[in-house]
């Protein structure tokens, strides 16, 4: 361990101990420490990046169930490969928010409420409701192509 790391440890030890007193703490990071801390974040980032250990782990179990598919090198590299892209689309969402995703996609008529009528008796809307989640906007003012509150297309066709 270099002399850097043991003075981020050192820092992070400081800070625990005031969270765990429920006390404020003050720190001054000299510069070539900022520099150890900035490397030691991307490092972090970079092994988020690779995946949980769960999901290697996971990753491990699906590779050691399909020897079979290996050669005398022990390596399947089309396995391999969709592998990575399994983990490509994972990272899309499930199969589920997706089809809700484009779902959302397809336009959808809103729904309108009136609260009164013009001098012909006839109803006046002055509210359109998205018909996925229910919240209201004013029909003369809030003329969205998508429901800002959960992203539906609106169908505007037929405008009242």
């Amino acid at each position: 361990m270099t002399d850097t790391e043991r003075e981020i440890k050192r820092l992070i030890s400081y800070i625990r101990s005031c969270r765990v007193a429920n006390i404020d703490c003050t720190v001054t990071i000299d510069k070539s420490l900022t520099q150890g801390i900035l490397n030691a974040l991307e490092e972090i980032q970079h092994y988020r990046e690779i995946g949980t250990v769960e999901e290697i782990k996971d990753l491990l179990a699906v590779i050691s169930e399909a020897e079979e598919d290996v050669d005398e090198s022990g390596i399947s590299v089309g396995f391999i490969k969709n592998i990575i892209q399994l983990a490509k689309y994972k990272k899309i969402g499930t199969v589920e928010e997706c089809r809700a995703a484009v779902e959302k996609q397809k336009a959808k008529k809103p729904d309108y409420e009136g609260d009164g009528c013009d001098k012909d008796g006839k109803i006046i809307y002055d509210t359109w409701i998205c018909p996925c989640c229910g919240e209201r906007y004013e029909v003369d003012y809030d003329d969205y192509e998508h429901c800002p509150k959960c992203g539906q297309a609106i169908d505007w066709s037929e405008k009242k």
